[in-house]
């Protein structure tokens, strides 16, 4: 009985490593408006660039890949099938997938 709770905890304890972890700033009051040049974002999370992207989420799992380890059309089916598995939007997906391609 006491295997089968500990191969429970570990393999709860590596799924939720893997998910991906989305976090957001918050505010506790909102910003001065006046005191905030143009050139500051205050209290925004900002989405991170592709490259940031890909090694935040894909290695989480596993080891990154040289984006010029494959050509562009093997990333495709790779990404569309990670994409699933790193619980990410379309959008998150472009920015690594426009990482990639500026790479090769």
């Amino acid at each position: 009985m006491k295997i089968k709770f500990i191969v429970f905890s570990v393999l709860v304890v590596f799924i939720w490593g893997c998910a991906s972890k989305k976090t957001v700033e918050t505010i506790a009051s909102p910003p001065n408006v006046s005191a905030v040049s143009t050139n500051e974002v205050v209290g925004v999370a900002l989405p991170l660039d592709g490259k940031g992207l890909y090694e935040n989420n894909c290695g989480k799992c596993h080891g990154l890949y040289n984006p010029k380890d494959f050509s562009a059309e093997q990333w495709q089916p790779i990404l569309v099938k990670m994409q699933n598995y790193a619980h990410l939007d379309d959008a998150q997906m472009a920015g690594i997938s426009d990482y990639i391609n500026s790479q090769l």
